[in-house]
């Protein structure tokens, strides 16, 4: 009886181990204010657009794993939080936000807090693919995270990068 409680533990402390991948690198941007555990460095793509007589500076990370996971986070510039002083006024302007990106349906739209940020995290499922995001307001920045996959169900990639990704 004794071997099979050291076999049992044995293998749910190596499943453990295994659960959080040692090649994953803490990623962390100054810029945006944020670290994530990525299975790699993303690469980042700055971009602005004109809107309402100003311009709106974001910054995309974007990295596709070895799987074919992609992992998307893009923050920027958000005039309008200044006008947003209850969380009542920053859920109801970015639930604007969670329309249907690729043709999908959205599926357990649920407000979160991360330190005192409010948003939402939501999943929108296709015929194709399944995209686990959250969209949250941290400050004057707007960040719009996805991670997703062509060929697999990339949940469980999902709750574990959710889980690591920090607002500093």
């Amino acid at each position: 009886m004794k071997i099979y409680s050291i076999l049992f533990f044995a293998v749910l402390f190596g499943t453990q181990i295994h659960a959080q991948d040692p090649s994953n690198v803490l990623f962390k941007s100054s810029e945006c204010g944020f670290s994530a555990l990525l299975p790699n460095e993303p690469s980042v793509k700055k971009d602005s657009v004109f809107a309402q007589g100003q311009y709106i500076f974001t910054t995309e990370y974007l990295l596709t794993s070895e799987s074919k996971v992609i992992y998307s986070i893009t923050c920027g510039d958000f005039p309008v939080a200044k006008m947003l002083d209850s969380k009542q006024k920053i859920l109801t302007t970015l639930r604007a936000g969670t329309a249907p990106k690729v043709g999908g349906e959205i599926q357990n739209l649920e407000e979160i807090d991360l330190n005192g940020n409010y948003g939402y995290s939501y999943i929108e499922k296709s015929d194709m693919f399944t995209v686990y995001n959250q969209i949250l307001l941290a400050g004057d920045n707007l960040f719009q995270i996805h991670v997703s996959s062509l060929i697999k169900d990339a949940k469980a990639e999902a709750d574990e990068f959710y889980k690591n990704f920090k607002l500093n």
